[in-house]
């Protein structure tokens, strides 16, 4: 069960993060620039029992997330 929890949940971050991309974490990103124009970064944010790690595509309007890696307890998902 709690597999097809983590499952749907990062569907869903995916989906939301293809669609929207998501400035305020994009704030602690460097600038999107020609130089750094489709590069990957990682923000790891650190929580009680666990962490999460998302990835960001500089693409030509700016930071898009792409991915995200969530850790609770043990449990690792990612999308």
């Amino acid at each position: 069960m709690s597999r097809f929890f983590f499952a749907a949940l990062a569907v869903v971050v995916f989906a939301f993060g293809i669609a929207f991309p998501r400035p305020a974490a994009a704030a602690s990103l460097p600038a999107c620039t020609l130089d750094n124009l489709w590069a990957v970064e990682q923000i790891q944010t650190d929580f009680p029992g666990g962490f999460s790690i998302d990835y960001y595509l500089c693409m030509p309007n700016g930071w898009l997330l792409v991915g995200t890696f969530l850790c609770t307890d043990g449990n690792c998902s990612s999308d």
